[in-house]
């Protein structure tokens, strides 16, 4: 069996077994209530910020700035949004985490230095010839 696939099935148990434990001390109404409220403010904050950022990006495009920032901000509500929607209680802290202004700093630092690093080899020069066949 593929690692890969290990590891949404982990996940699924884990949020089923924290799911069962909250039931049992809060009890089924309140754990479902817990469900339907986080899924419905997931919903909330992809349609309002998702469209936010969108109509942000578009401003900063007609202005001839790129959008970098807003895009990456709107992409990490996007999936807060979504972690909020899935049901469990760990995505639902992830997602919460998640729509905090400084922890979507963060994560877009991290990952634009990520981006910024060289891939390959450096200095490296590869030379050749081509020839160009036009068939009028």
């Amino acid at each position: 069996m593929n690692k890969l696939l290990l590891y949404p099935i982990a996940l699924f148990l884990i949020e089923l077994l924290l799911l069962i434990k909250m039931g049992a001390s809060v009890g089924a109404l309140y754990t479902l209530l817990y469900i339907v409220v986080t899924a419905a403010a997931g919903v909330a904050i992809i349609r309002y910020q998702g469209t936010s950022i969108l109509f942000k990006a578009r401003e900063q495009l007609a202005t001839g700035r790129a959008p970098i920032h807003d895009m990456s901000q709107g992409f990490m509500l996007v999936l807060a949004g979504c972690l909020l929607v899935l049901p469990g209680i760990l995505l639902d802290t992830v997602g919460a985490i998640l729509l905090l202004p400084q922890v979507r700093r963060w994560v877009g630092s991290r990952i634009n230095q990520k981006s910024m690093k060289p891939r390959g080899r450096r200095g490296e020069v590869l030379e050749g010839e081509f020839e160009r066949h036009d068939k009028f």
